[in-house]
């Protein structure tokens, strides 16, 4: 194991029990605030989650990734911000904030759900990247969400290719692809462990992506297509040479 994302709300402990395992671990924190259905403003997140980023912090931790999939609804869309450019406006203020507490923070700007517009769901992931542009361009990194069904899709750049679309976009930028998996219900877990050692493995020396994480290790409810816990993804995964 190399490399793990945490969400915010889970305990600071766990940065000790994985660092014990891999000395060299790569721990990224993604920022959890539960934004549906409800107006909150840069501000109020960063109240709600200045604490988390303390204790991560002062458990070594440097790389925060702020909020999630901003171009859906659910996640603010609509309502905290309007579009691409609303949320960007939204995620300097909070970064700022943050930063005059944390300077040697590093934020970055949030995986956004892949795809096109969906009314009532989504705006195009493209058409809110493009409003948000000078922001992303300024973030200290880039997450990105990748998902695919096939074999065929792993490499397509508007499945689990998706990061070179940054890569072109934002030249030099450090890019961590911060979710994908394949969440499809007809293929089976040892089936998409298969696929996650070839994708890995076809990422290893692609620059200049960091890390890449796969969604996801367990979740207290939902999801079961794609948690790791429970199938042997985990053996198949770890036993890659």
């Amino acid at each position: 194991m190399e490399a793990v994302k945490l969400l915010s709300s889970a305990a600071p402990e766990n940065v000790d029990r994985l660092l014990q395992i891999n000395p060299d671990m790569f721990i990224v924190v993604r920022l959890f605030v539960d934004l549906s259905n409800r107006i909150m403003t840069p501000y109020e997140f960063v109240r709600d989650a200045v604490n988390d980023v303390a204790m991560y912090y002062a458990k070594g931790v440097r790389f925060f990734e702020v909020h999630n999939e901003p171009n859906l609804m659910q996640e603010g869309l609509g309502q905290s911000w309007q579009d691409g450019r609303g949320f960007a406006t939204w995620f300097q203020t909070a970064v700022d904030l943050m930063k005059e507490q944390y300077p040697d923070a590093l934020f970055g700007w949030p995986g956004l759900s892949p795809g096109g517009d969906v009314p009532g769901m989504r705006m195009s992931a493209g058409r809110f990247l493009n409003e948000a542009s000078a922001t992303v361009h300024a973030a200290d990194w880039i997450g990105i969400h990748c998902y695919f069904l096939t074999d065929s899709e792993m490499t397509h750049e508007h499945a689990g290719g998706f990061w070179k679309l940054y890569q072109e976009e934002y030249p030099g930028k450090l890019l961590l692809i911060t979710e994908f998996s394949n969440p499809s219900i007809q293929v089976s877990k040892s089936a998409k462990a298969l696929q996650y050692v070839d994708y890995y493995d076809w990422l290893r020396n692609q620059k200049p992506l960091a890390a890449a994480f796969c969604f996801i290790s367990s979740a207290s409810v939902g999801f079961e297509h794609e948690t790791w816990v429970g199938s042997d993804i985990a053996q198949i995964v770890g036993a890659r040479e």
